[in-house]
């Protein structure tokens, strides 16, 4: 079961492709990042998982599909066993990020208890206490390593359903073979079930069985999303502008979180007003050193915080209406009466990208792109004057998204 669900999430991830900006160019740590957002409450992340793990003892223990005829033993054995499994997973998570990530992660220790229930299932009646204990360690460790490796492949699973139930489910049905018990066999299958227990040719078997479930689950799943990404209008996914501004708004007409949203809109401005003063103070830094190389006489610098100050007021008194602005008049949809907005809005993420690059010199096109969030050729432009790579990027959507993404 968990296999089935992990390799069809891998193709429809595969299939659908990132996000909007969750791996982008970082020149100075000389690589991509994960942007990975992270999930607005823990606690509804806390409630969901302990919802989860009472199911799984339905699901599991429920297996045995009654409880006469010493059923009841077997249904404990694999309630047991799935406790034990996500207990050892759970400390093994918190032993991982304390001595070796260096934190904590709540919403780490929560998703591999689920990849611990999910390596036990498939053995839980027949493994023994001890194969359990260890079939959640090894979960945790492969709930972990997993979770990085498509992060680097730059593969988006946003909830790590690849990991938990993919690999994880790989995990279980291999251990399997491995921790289970003769006897336990027979009380949970009966003793004609096997007669004679191999530990590897129960191996061979269920790696073959596993191959079996990831080809025939990939090959069904890739038939239904590949003819729904190239022949539907609009393909698997939405409109950039629309994964920009948030499918709950452009969709629904209505932030779910409207409270958080104003929080991060209000943060944003001022970052941006920040950014531009710096910037405007480093401009007026450069053109009076230029001044007083031209100059007779010496004159002191003038103090940062005066710079600051005079640009400060220079940005509250300019007016978007006066004479010779470029002004676009649009609504902000952030504000019902509508505010006038500039053509080209203060992007402070791509302008320290851009500030970035040209410090750094990148010479490859293909980093300046991933960069910027945009392919070639679409929305960004590339010049290069006097042997020197610069970046001139300018985003061709409409001042309505500019205003709902970065305002």
């Amino acid at each position: 079961i968990h296999i089935t669900g992990g390799t069809a999430a891998l193709v429809a991830a595969l299939t659908v492709g990132p996000r909007q900006r969750r791996f982008e160019w970082d020149p100075e740590e000389g690589g991509i990042i994960d942007t990975k957002p992270k999930g607005h409450s823990i606690v509804l992340v806390f409630i969901g998982t302990m919802l989860l793990w009472f199911g799984w003892y339905g699901f599991n223990g429920g297996s045995t599909l009654g409880v006469s005829d010493g059923r009841y033993v077997v249904a404990v054995t694999a309630m047991f066993n799935s406790s034990l499994a996500s207990a050892s997973s759970i400390l093994s998570t918190l032993f991982i990020q304390q001595f070796v990530e260096g934190k904590l992660s709540l919403s780490g220790i929560l998703n591999n208890s689920l990849a611990g229930l999910v390596a036990i299932t498939p053995g839980c009646a027949t493994q023994t206490s001890w194969g359990a204990f260890l079939t959640g360690i090894f979960s945790a460790v492969t709930a972990i390593c997993g979770s990085k490796l498509f992060a680097y492949l730059r593969v988006d699973d946003p909830v790590d359903a690849v990991t938990v139930h993919g690999m994880c489910g790989f995990l279980g049905i291999v251990l399997t073979a491995l921790f289970s018990n003769q006897e336990l066999v027979h009380r949970a299958y009966g003793p004609e079930y096997i007669s004679n227990y191999d530990h590897g040719h129960q191996l061979g078997v269920q790696i073959a069985g596993a191959l079996a479930i990831f080809a025939f689950t990939s090959g069904l799943v890739s038939c239904i999303l590949l003819p729904c990404k190239y022949f539907l209008p609009g393909g698997l996914r939405v409109t950039k502008a629309d994964e920009l501004v948030g499918t709950d708004y452009a969709h629904f007409s209505g932030y779910a979180y409207p409270d958080f949203q104003q929080q991060l809109r209000e943060r944003r401005e001022q970052v941006a007003r920040k950014m531009e003063i710096a910037r405007r103070v480093e401009e007026q830094k450069k053109s009076s050193k230029g001044n007083k190389k031209n100059s007779r006489g010496s004159r002191e610098p003038k103090s940062r915080s005066s710079g600051e100050n005079k640009v400060q007021n220079n940005i509250q008194s300019e007016s978007p209406k006066s004479k010779g602005s470029d002004v676009t008049k649009d609504l902000d949809v952030h504000s019902p009466s509508g505010v006038e907005l500039p053509e080209k809005p203060f992007n402070s993420c791509t302008q320290l990208k851009e500030q970035k690059l040209i410090r750094t010199g990148s010479k490859n096109q293909n980093e300046i792109h991933r960069a910027v969030g945009s392919p070639r050729g679409k929305t960004s432009v590339i010049s290069i004057s006097n042997g020197n790579e610069a970046l001139h990027e300018r985003l061709e959507v409409s001042s309505l998204l500019m205003s709902r993404t970065y305002k």
